[in-house]
């Protein structure tokens, strides 16, 4: 036994994890060490493989977090957008109900207008004033003229605003849900 060789192995485990505050760790022969090296490589890896599956796992679960906020946020949006668009066609609609009644109030004053004319020039007639008949007779069918132009634009816009159909197409930019 003189020439065998023992293979001692020292080693300090981190004082901090260990409940005693020195552990000692001496393997006496090579088989044992190379074990025990084994072993604490295993122990390495497994260590590393579950600290990589927790953090896989508090990454999925931030990815989930992040996708249901997403949701909810498209879902407010497209609630908002819903709403917008709702009170856009009822502002629509009653502004051309108003434009519609002065319209016809416009209408209604030119035609008021040119009956007057024509009394006008009744009277004027039979008061033999034909110079007044004559400037009565410009007016009225510059009246006339005017009625003419109003209804052919207002016939116009209200039919350009009958072709329009905005639900069949999305202004730029909005963003369409699938």
């Amino acid at each position: 036994m003189d020439n065998d060789i023992i293979d001692v192995n020292y080693e300090d485990v981190n004082v901090e994890k260990s409940d005693n505050p020195r552990e000692i760790k001496i393997n006496a022969d090579p088989l044992s060490t190379a074990i025990s090296e084994v072993c604490g490589i295993a122990n390495n890896i497994t260590n590393a493989i579950k600290e990589y599956n927790i953090c896989r796992q508090q990454e999925e679960t931030k990815r989930a977090e992040i996708r249901a906020y997403l949701k909810i946020g498209l879902a407010e949006i497209e609630a908002k957008k819903e709403c917008y668009i709702k009170q856009l066609e009822q502002h629509h609609e009653y502004q051309m109900e108003n434009i519609k009644a002065i319209n016809e109030l416009a209408l209604k004053q030119l035609n008021s207008n040119l009956e007057t004319l024509k009394a006008a020039t009744e009277i004027a007639k039979e008061t033999k004033d034909f110079s007044t008949v004559i400037e009565l007779m410009k007016i009225n069918t510059s009246f006339i003229d005017i009625r003419s132009k109003f209804t052919l634009e207002l016939m116009d816009k209200s039919t350009a605003l009958e072709s329009l159909n905005l639900e069949a197409s999305t202004p730029a930019g909005y963003i369409t849900s699938s």
